[in-house]
């Protein structure tokens, strides 16, 4: 929360990047072009990189998956310019990192979904093909390859300065147990990633005599009491089938799951630190029942929500924000950057979920971000360490303001007030900790617990059970960061 006031600020800077100009502003890097190229004006982040390395054209190996580059990063591994903003700014961050320390960056892709296997077979075997691991956000679950003794521990390379900006430095933080990091969160493969975002039909808000929420939301004002006024009485049986259903008019639409992230906006953590720095679960503490209370109780019985409980309904909420019928939904596995851009029929803006009540201290903005590690099988950790770190520099000085570039020719985002509000929450992100370290096969990540425990009422006694036997789980998984 602490980087809020001073994203904000800088937001001016970051609107250089958004609306396409020839040069974009990067906050706290000075003036480079969208493919990283920079002027005389200022030095850029890319200078503080440091200088006579030379590991004579020895190979970087990056394992990942083929999976994670189709649906996040799809030209991370660019290796020619062809024009494309974003193949270019690749080719851009990889030629950087290659000329900088004499290295040759090349890609490997797991055999499956998942890396977890190949990660654990180079380990065993001491194969040192891989010194770069990029894991594919949470679902591809690292947590085995930490008891299993498959990944070093960042914290004993000293090259790796993880708190120098390119690294989410906070996020980092929340992961380090017992002077132990298994794997940490950098710019690279995360500069094109969004946090979970509401959207809002312009059209509808017209037609409801109803003022755009932009200063609302980024005057911090954004609560969920506020959320509710915009959506009542906007539900209708549009159709005149006597019934209102997805083919009608809602204030807002979700799928039943997927609906739950919007807890998040209340700013939840379903952890907490003990004194050894571990985590036990939290969910019985009275903030969390309140909050979980509250979302369960608005998302069954207010008339202006509409709910599924199936995938087809996912799909059917899906395409009433589409077909332009309802005032509020909000992205995620229901509704994908790609039908978003080929809206025509009407305009769209964007929000973070609203706060859980004014008292709230900034916004809970939910972001899966992806993950690196660094085998424990690799033959120079300092190597690894210190060009991991340039790409991480790289991709926050060339990569991001192509991506923000992009998002604005392509129409994810229409206006100025929407890319700021994107880069506000891109800054600030809320990590679900109980996710990354999965010791209770996602039971208390509160998007399937609160589908476990759906009526507001029987929260409680549904709360105690999962957490009981989470406790159990959480003790013997943290047990490896205190093992010898």
């Amino acid at each position: 929360m602490k980087k809020r006031l001073f994203a904000l600020l800088m937001l001016a800077s970051m609107m250089a990047t958004a609306c396409g100009g020839e040069n974009a502003v990067t906050e706290q890097t000075g003036t480079v072009s969208a493919v990283g190229t920079e002027t005389a004006d200022a030095p850029t982040l890319l200078d503080t990189l440091p200088d006579g390395i030379d590991y004579g054209g020895a190979a970087y190996g990056i394992l990942t998956t083929d999976y994670w580059f189709t649906e996040y990063n799809s030209t991370l591994n660019a290796d020619v310019e062809n024009g494309d903003t974003l193949n270019d700014a690749a080719y851009r961050v990889n030629t950087f990192v290659e000329e900088q320390y004499n290295v040759d960056v090349v890609y490997h892709y797991g055999k499956d979904f998942s890396i977890v296997s190949d990660v654990r077979a180079a380990a065993m075997a001491g194969d040192n093909t891989y010194q770069y691991l990029a894991f594919g956000s949470a679902w591809d679950n690292c947590v085995s390859l930490i008891t299993d003794g498959a990944l070093y521990n960042l914290m004993d390379i000293p090259e790796l300065d993880l708190k120098s900006e390119g690294f989410y430095t906070e996020a980092n933080e929340n992961f380090i147990i017992n002077d132990r990091l298994y794997f940490a969160f950098s710019n690279y493969a995360n500069a094109g990633g969004l946090p979970l975002y509401m959207v809002f039909n312009i059209d509808l808000l017209k037609q409801f005599d109803l003022p755009l929420p932009y200063d609302t939301i980024l005057s911090g004002d954004w609560t969920m009491d506020v959320f509710e006024q915009y959506i009542k009485g906007v539900s209708a049986d549009i159709n005149g089938d006597g019934k209102i259903d997805g083919f009608d008019r809602h204030g807002f639409a979700s799928g039943d799951k997927i609906s739950n992230y919007c807890v998040f906006g209340y700013d939840v953590h379903v952890v907490e630190r003990t004194e050894d720095s571990s985590y036990i679960p939290a969910i019985m503490k009275e903030e969390f029942v309140v909050r979980a209370q509250k979302w369960l109780d608005f998302k069954h019985n207010n008339s202006d929500v509409f709910i599924h409980s199936s995938v087809k309904g996912d799909t059917e909420a899906e395409h009433m924000f589409l077909l332009g019928n309802t005032l509020f939904a909000h992205t995620g596995s229901g509704l994908s950057d790609t039908n978003m851009r080929a809206i025509d029929t009407f305009d769209f803006g964007v929000a973070p979920f609203p706060k859980y009540d004014a008292a709230q201290d900034g916004y809970g903005n939910y972001l899966a971000l992806n993950q690196f590690g660094i085998p424990s099988s690799v033959a120079d950790p300092s190597m690894a360490a210190i060009v991991a770190h340039g790409l991480s520099v790289a991709s926050k000085v060339i990569m991001e303001p192509a991506y923000m570039d992009v998002f604005m020719e392509t129409k994810l985002l229409r206006d100025e007030e929407s890319v700021q509000i994107i880069q506000m929450m891109k800054d600030d992100p809320i990590i679900d900790v109980a996710r990354y370290y999965d010791f209770h096969e996602d039971t208390i990540t509160p998007v399937y617990l609160l589908s476990s425990t759906n009526d507001p009422g029987k929260i409680v006694s549904g709360f105690e059970k999962v957490e009981k036997r989470a406790a159990a789980k959480a003790a013997d998984f943290f047990s490896v960061f205190f093992e010898q």
